[in-house]
Formats: C-alpha cells, sequence, structure tokens
C-alpha cells in the first residue's frame, strides 16, 4: 500500500492484493472525526464504493449494481452519483470503475491526475489481524 497527502486528504493506493478498502475496523478507525472515500477493486473486477464519515459507513454499493445501496444514510450521494453517470436505469451502466473515481472527485475536490500517481509514495505492509 502506498499513501501520499494532497490537498489535505491523505491518499493511500493498494493495488492488486488484499482488500484494505473494504476493511470495516480500518474504515471506522480512519475516518474516526473525518471522512474517507475508497474506490476498490480486486483483481477478480469485483468493484465497490465506500463513503465513510465519523467512523460510520453511511453510503456504500457495487459499482455494477448502484441502485444497490446500504449504510447508515444510502441515498446521501444519489445527486453526485447521477451527474457522474452512475444511474440505475438503463441496460447496465458503462465503465463503473472510472465513474466512481469521479464520483470520490466531486466528494473530495480533487483529480487523480496521472502526475499524482507518479509521485513517491510512503509504503507499508498492513497485515489484517
Amino acid at each position: 500500500m502506498g499513501a501520499l497527502e494532497v490537498s489535505g486528504w491523505a491518499v493511500l493506493i493498494q493495488l492488486w492484493t488484499g482488500s484494505i478498502g473494504l476493511n470495516g475496523p480500518l474504515l471506522r478507525s480512519l475516518s474516526q472525526s473525518t471522512e474517507v472515500v475508497s474506490v476498490y477493486r480486486n483483481i477478480h473486477a469485483s468493484d465497490y464504493f465506500v463513503y465513510a464519515v465519523d467512523g460510520e459507513q453511511v453510503t456504500c454499493f457495487d459499482q455494477l449494481v448502484p441502485g444497490t445501496r446500504w449504510g447508515s444514510d444510502p441515498d446521501r450521494l444519489i445527486g453526485k452519483m447521477h451527474e457522474v453517470g452512475l444511474s440505475w436505469k438503463g441496460p447496465g451502466i458503462d465503465a463503473p470503475f472510472p465513474r466512481s473515481f469521479a464520483l470520490a472527485k466531486k466528494i473530495i475536490g480533487l483529480s487523480f491526475s496521472e502526475d499524482m500517481l507518479n509521485t513517491r509514495l510512503l509504503g507499508a505492509a498492513v497485515r489484517d489481524r
């Protein structure tokens, strides 16, 4: 996993292995007194989006089925979801993973640019307990 700070946000990037982006206890801890947005994809292309605030998962969904949401306020992001094309009307969603990054950008206000991703990352190994 790698981490960098951009515009007051900590950006964590985990490639290919593990499921830190869906780890409930970790998300609760990271979101205490702040917000966390997790755009998750594993090697099997299972895609999830999690928005957590102050230790609570507020809005979560499978990116292929955004109409089925859960959390303490599953409808909080509906307007922003529609703006980026994460709509559940029609036969399917084109490019749900990039659209989920667009949703994250709307929430946190920063772009995931190539320059940002080419920045030196602080690395760490994280093990589940």
